[in-house]
């Protein structure tokens, strides 16, 4: 067991976890310093960007050491090289810092440069162009941070927005995401899709994009080619929705609340739903209630 991914990704969750409770416990920064990335930064001229990183030097600083000493311990029961592991880590914390950047442009989500895409572009980029240096591929443990942060993820889900939602509400998202992830598993395997082809593509369009399909293809095994295929088509068909939903809503005539719902369960990334829903509130004057149907869907769903 101590040999298996898995485990330590949940004992680094679980660790992570309960440091964050002990700093807000004792009323400490270090856990807003260690969470702290430009995606929400929204700049729009590399002068705030540079002024970010001159304020927040120190949590800049922090990030790497704090999940170097989370990852030294697995790395070691892994048989890795840790001093190779350790610098090829520095090597991709300064890319995560490259992509969070890209991503916090203003203009990124009018193209669905979310972090995930941004990071699998540039990993195409770097990968098609230059050969991966031995010193850097002890750190590319692409399971253990993806399953460490499925743990982070679900610890993140508040009971009390379930509970909020009411039971009807809850249920239709919850009828919406299983129907729509069964039947595109159903007939990808009908058409000859492996199981790890169509559960990924089940998961990216009936979840939430980019994110989903990456755990999925995690969970149940499926194959790199399978997973950047999956991404594909969710970017590709999330691009066209931001236009055609709101269009085709404003047609059939839906209400507010039927409109923004209607997105939520058909936008296949959260971004680019939020922009769609945004477009079609303001088309209906109403962009209060679509947004609120839409994150109902979407996010509890």
């Amino acid at each position: 067991m101590l040999k298996t991914e898995d485990f330590w990704a949940t004992v680094i969750g679980l660790l992570a976890l309960f440091g964050v409770w002990m700093a807000w416990q004792t009323g400490s920064p270090l856990a807003q310093m260690v969470g702290l990335n430009t995606a929400g930064l929204h700049w729009q001229s590399f002068a705030t960007l540079f002024t970010f990183f001159t304020h927040k030097w120190d949590a800049v600083l922090l990030q790497p050491i704090a999940f170097s000493l989370f990852l030294a311990i697995p790395v070691i029961f892994l048989n890795l090289d840790l001093e190779r592991f350790l610098i090829g880590f520095v090597a991709l914390f300064l890319l995560a810092l490259v992509t969070f950047a890209i991503a916090g442009w203003a203009g990124a989500a009018r193209f669905e440069l979310e972090p995930p895409v941004v990071a699998l572009l540039l990993g195409l980029a770097i990968g098609n162009t230059v050969t991966i240096p031995d010193w850097m591929k002890p750190a590319l443990r692409v399971e253990l941070y993806l399953k460490t942060g499925i743990v982070l993820l679900g610890a993140t889900f508040p009971i009390s927005l379930l509970l909020s939602a009411g039971s009807t509400a809850l249920m239709q998202a919850a009828i919406g995401t299983i129907i729509t992830v069964g039947v595109i598993y159903g007939l990808g395997r009908w058409q000859g899709l492996s199981h790890g082809q169509a559960a990924v593509l089940g998961t990216g369009a009936g979840v939430c994009g980019v994110s989903a399909a990456m755990a999925a293809g995690s969970a149940v095994g499926a194959r790199r080619q399978e997973i950047y295929q999956a991404i594909s088509l969710v970017i590709l068909f999330a691009l066209a929705w931001v236009i055609v939903l709101p269009q085709l809503a404003m047609l059939l005539g839906l209400t507010p609340g039927q409109g923004g719902a209607w997105i939520g369960t058909s936008e296949l990334a959260d971004a680019a739903g939020m922009a769609a829903a945004s477009s079609f509130g303001a088309m209906v004057g109403h962009a209060g209630a679509v947004i609120k149907a839409f994150t109902l869907t979407k996010v509890i769903g």
